[in-house]
């Protein structure tokens, strides 16, 4: 079996980042403004930015621009936890297959444990740490 190479790593990191990258929100057919949508949990880049409802727009120069870097990277911040927490369950899945094709041996069903041992602390790790960006985004 092939192991994945960087170059294939890297040509996934756009796809699980593509709606983080999205232009700012613009008013729907209904006419109303979504400012807090989300993509398979990841916030948006403006996420926490003032906003008009009225004209769907953002007020970036409402706030100092000090304060914009930080949001922006707070959010950017939670986006590389969350990817960090998707690859875990990913390990997880990975060793429960590895265990499962070890064909009992003793060798194949430690390395299988250890897997899953530490994708589950990286997940743990992973929750903690975005409750915690979360926690400091509020206070921003």
């Amino acid at each position: 079996m092939k192991k994945p190479t960087l170059l294939r790593s890297l040509l996934l990191i756009p796809v699980l980042l593509g709606a983080f990258f999205v232009a700012a929100p613009s008013a729907n057919a209904v006419g109303t403004c979504n400012f807090n949508s989300r993509f398979l949990t990841f916030p948006t880049w403006w996420r926490g930015i003032p906003t008009d409802t009225g004209t769907c727009s953002l007020k970036m120069e409402d706030i100092p621009p000090e304060r914009l870097v930080s949001i922006i990277a707070a959010n950017i911040a939670e986006v590389i936890i969350q990817l960090v927490g998707y690859a875990s369950a990913i390990f997880i899945i990975v060793g429960g297959f590895k265990y499962i094709t070890s064909s009992g041996s003793p060798d194949g069903m430690t390395s299988a444990r250890k897997t899953i041992q530490n994708a589950v602390i990286g997940l743990l790790v992973s929750i903690l740490s975005v409750g915690i960006v979360n926690i400091v985004f509020s206070r921003l």
